[in-house]
């Protein structure tokens, strides 16, 4: 059986799927890459670190009122992901546990 044209395998997965996925890339890029880079290092850096993340609270789930307050992309970044993953569960679909000994491949 031969493969399917790259084109062809998005055809298999639901755009909704899709459109989060790339949205997530997107915000994440934004977050981490070059562009706001500098801005992430400093809103984590231990004195910034209680205004952009409660106590008790994590990146993920900050626990603060305005999560995009003076830091836009984390805000959409955050977004992004909980959209990503309500398609993920909704598929309930899990990625495999890879034991950290063997590099992180998957």
């Amino acid at each position: 059986m031969g493969e399917l044209p790259e084109r062809a395998a998005y055809a298999l997965v639901p755009a909704d799927f899709m459109l989060a996925l790339a949205a997530f890339l997107e915000r994440f890029e934004a977050t981490f890459g070059d562009a706001d880079w500098p801005t992430t290092q400093d809103n984590l850096a231990d004195a910034a670190r209680g205004y952009f993340i409660a106590p008790g609270g994590t990146f993920l789930e900050p626990g603060v009122a305005d999560e995009a307050a003076n830091w836009g992309n984390r805000g959409a970044l955050l977004a992004a992901y909980r959209a990503l993953r309500g398609e993920l569960d909704r598929r309930d679909f899990r990625a495999p546990i890879v034991p950290e000994s063997d590099g992180g491949e998957i």
